[in-house]
């Protein structure tokens, strides 16, 4: 759910079971713990580390083994299949996804042909037609370097954060126990596993489910964090809090803005939309949100994204004497009864005409808790009404620092009241069931930093809250600073020194490798240029006017030209070679496009300087790193024919380093 870093996990082999009336009851303790940072601030203070928790997910053997003799022809590949090794005759054109096996075990099946090329006598998955029709089970010879051949996809892909016990990696799986290992990185979006299978004893039987439970926690001092110390975005405010009564105004068409008759009902935090208004007097108003009209600022309270306790996000902490909430004999006094408190509280300053039954209700269940001759009550009333769908805003703000189950055993006070003699008498086998599911599922207890009674939040509503939203980066900014200084389509360079002769543009397209007249030629100014012999003083001052007349219009086709004749083949490139970007990451993307203006196309430095780490798995920053490393340690290889440049070319590789990586603190995607 968002980038972090592995700290804990634990990987059952397989299902683990426990007896019961019908048979073995399975589920899964298998489980993974991610942390998290975020700094909205200059300083730690205004920060928080807080982790993710995924349990009962699918364990090792609920995955197919990898069949490792399954290929098939990579994408956007067609490859020829011959008859035998001599490959005079091509039988058929195998096309991508085609399906074959192959066991790079037999010797005999690889050989090396006199091109240099490596070929595989490989066997039919499926059935091909070509010069010949194959069948399924027809073995033909075909090239497998180059990654032309790779291996097939497995119907269940496994979870990312087992990458280092999956080939080509060689680390040994400790199965059944928890494991803390260095912290490895884990991105938003990577698959964190699939739901386990997962059966619960009923009175008729059991319940059975795929699931997973996940958590979001924290032990740092989280009323604090939701404090925003340090007072960050409050200059671009996000939300506003607007008090139940305060008068909606009108703007008329004439631009004159006024008081209306209606006033807000209710007290609610908003999200700014649209742009604020002000009057002749310099008064600000915002978008009221539903209520149609305007509101005035001066009866707000702008608050930054990060003004979280603002926002409705409130603390309380709970010291259960048991971890039965509601056990129907005796009633609940802490974390229940606190949410009751605060559903009434909100019900009955609700000017809305329904919350004043809600408060109604809230308020005879307090009552009732508050009875001392009212001890029994139905549990499944209580649940419903922490349920209430109209609350639930309310709810899944509620931070609570609790005792999690996860830590304690069952010798643990907090579980006494469950693990009583009287259910060992009474209920021996469910007893039994209840205390082996806690010992095969506890954890927290092994994890360095884990405590008693973290801070819990909801984990999709918190996570949204903090979450930063996407802002558009435009493509290719960082390559047009060092190539042409940010001065525009017109920039005229004169090539003294530069073995790829003179350049002109955003993006200095260069004239003795043919690029700027590849472009001339499917430029909408063609006919402008035709005819002027590129480096000449007379086409340099046509490119210039160009510019000068056209400017927007020049720098945009010079820019799809760039995208599409280098970015978008580099791009090409690296999914050829198993490198394939599925995100939009800024400084990734600009990367790419700065690499591929700066060195061609079809460059393999970032093949090169990556090939030691997997590209999927490492950080921005890693990739980054190594990448303009790898431009620094050979500016004297790849501009050879350049030497007065060497100096000037590592200057950029070191400051274009700095910016890039600088640009992945921030949450910039490409459109």
């Amino acid at each position: 759910m968002a980038d972090g870093e592995v700290v804990a996990y634990r990987i059952n082999r397989d299902y683990l079971s426990v007896p019961w009336y019908w048979g073995d009851l399975c589920y899964s303790g298998s489980f993974v713990l991610i942390r998290h940072r975020i700094q909205p601030g200059k300083t730690a203070e205004s920060g928080l580390t807080f982790y993710t928790l995924y349990m009962h997910l699918a364990p090792w053997l609920a995955y197919p083994e990898r069949d490792s003799t399954a290929f098939q022809v990579a994408d956007g590949q067609r490859l020829k299949a011959y008859v035998d090794a001599s490959r005079q005759w091509v039988a058929a054109e195998l096309p991508s996804g085609t399906r074959v096996t192959w066991d790079k075990a037999v010797s005999a099946d690889t050989m090396t042909g006199s091109n240099g090329r490596q070929y595989a006598h490989v066997t039919l998955a499926e059935p091909v037609t070509g010069c010949m029709s194959l069948s399924t089970g027809d073995r033909v010879w075909t090239v497998c370097d180059r990654e032309n051949l790779v291996p097939a996809r497995d119907s269940a892909t496994r979870p990312a954060w087992w990458s280092p016990f999956l080939p080509p990696s060689r680390e040994t799986v400790q199965f059944d126990t928890v494991v803390c290992p260095t912290p490895y990185p884990i991105k938003a979006g990577d698959p964190v596993g699939h739901l386990g299978w997962f059966q619960v004893p009923g009175e008729d039987g059991h319940e059975k489910r795929y699931q997973v439970h996940i958590e979001c926690l924290t032990t740092d001092d989280l009323p604090h964090f939701l404090s925003n110390p340090e007072g960050t975005g409050r200059d671009m405010p996000a939300f506003a809090r607007c008090p139940k009564d305060i008068p909606v105004y009108l703007q008329f068409s004439g631009g004159e803005i006024q008081k209306g008759l209606i006033t807000t009902q209710t007290e609610t935090v908003m999200a700014l939309s649209g742009q604020a208004v002000t009057d002749k007097e310099g008064k600000r108003y915002w978008p009221g949100g539903s209520s149609r009209g305007l509101l005035a600022e001066s009866d707000m309270q702008l608050l930054s994204r990060y003004d979280l306790a603002g926002r409705g996000f409130e603390t309380t902490e709970d010291s259960p004497a048991s971890f039965d909430h509601l056990d129907g004999k005796t009633q609940p006094k802490g974390l229940v009864k606190t949410i009751f408190e605060r559903f009434f509280s909100v019900a009955d300053n609700d000017g809305k005409p329904y919350s004043k039954a809600v408060a109604f209700n809230y308020r005879q269940l307090l009552d009732r808790i508050d009875d001392a001759k009212s001890s029994r009550y139905n549990p499944e009333q209580y649940r419903r009404a922490v349920q209430n769908p109209s609350m639930r805003d309310h709810l899944y703000r509620l931070c609570v620092k609790h005792p999690s189950d996860w830590y304690y055993s069952s010798e643990a006070p907090v579980w006494k009241t469950f693990f009583t003699p009287q259910l060992k008498k009474e209920a021996p086998e469910w007893y039994a069931y209840s205390e082996k599911f806690l010992i095969d599922l506890r954890w927290m207890h092994r994890v360095a930093g884990m405590v008693e009674n973290p801070w819990h939040m909801h984990p999709l509503v918190f996570l949204d809250a903090i979450a930063m939203n996407a802002k558009v980066w435009v493509l290719g900014t960082t390559s047009e600073h060092y190539e042409s200084g940010g001065r525009g389509p017109g920039v005229v360079s004169s090539g003294r020194g530069d073995h790829g002769g003179a350049s002109y543009g955003c993006y200095q397209l260069s004239s003795k490798p043919g690029v700027v007249q590849d472009y001339i030629q499917q430029s909408k100014y063609k006919d402008r240029l035709t005819g002027l012999q590129v480096g000449t003083q007379e086409f340099n001052t046509e490119w210039k006017k160009i510019a000068s007349e056209h400017k927007e219009d020049f720098a945009h086709e010079q820019y799809l030209f760039i995208k599409k004749t280098h970015y978008e083949v580099q791009l090409g490139f690296l999914g050829k070679k198993g490198i394939n970007i599925k995100h939009k990451r800024a400084a990734i993307h600009d990367m790419i496009w700065s690499t591929s203006v700066q060195y061609g196309p079809y460059t393999d430095i970032i093949i090169k300087a990556t090939k030691e780490f997997s590209f999927e798995n490492a950080t921005d920053a890693q990739i980054i790193t190594a990448v303009q490393d790898y431009k620094y340690a050979h500016v004297e290889t790849k501009f050879a024919s350049s030497p007065t440049l060497w100096s000037g070319l590592k200057d950029r590789v070191v400051s274009e380093k700095s910016k890039l990586l600088d640009l992945t603190q921030y949450n910039y995607e490409v459109e």
